[in-house]
């Protein structure tokens, strides 16, 4: 299947509309979703360059940096895969930081439970989980939900 750049543009249309008031240029994201795959590319290098929002993309996954960078800059949104959000949910290392800036975390790239969601959400009350459901074929999501809907 090939992405072309009409499929990467009608998406990042659709993100205006559906995010709209969601994300903005006050909010900072942080990630460390590859640009080789559709979630990463569209979610966390495209769209927030459009709408002006700030980004930081971490090279690799490291718990400390993460966590760290998240406190220095403030982040307030973080694209993940749900092996780091179990990381986050029980790390010792988390307690060490100040994370409450965060008010989404977007997850993707495979099924998130419920009771994780809960679990993570429980530790800082101003985060919302919402999990993503796409393909590459779809670049990126089909659907998008709130898991306390399910």
């Amino acid at each position: 299947m090939e992405i072309t750049h009409a499929n990467v543009t009608a998406s990042l249309a659709q993100l205006l509309v559906t995010h709209k008031g969601s994300f903005t240029e006050q909010d900072f994201q942080i990630g460390v979703l590859p640009f080789c795959h559709i979630y990463g590319l569209v979610k966390l290098l495209h769209h927030p360059f459009m709408i002006g929002m700030p980004v930081m993309v971490l090279p690799r996954f490291d718990m400390r940096t993460f966590c760290e960078k998240v406190q220095e800059y403030r982040a307030t949104i973080s694209l993940l895969v749900p092996p780091i959000i179990l990381l986050l949910s029980n790390s010792p290392l988390v307690e060490q930081y100040d994370l409450s800036s965060l008010k989404v975390i977007q997850s993707g790239g495979a099924p998130l439970s419920p009771d994780l969601a809960r679990l993570v959400e429980s530790k800082w009350p101003n985060l919302r989980i919402v999990q993503g459901y796409g393909l590459t074929e779809s670049c990126p999501s089909g659907e998008f939900f709130d898991w306390r809907f399910m």
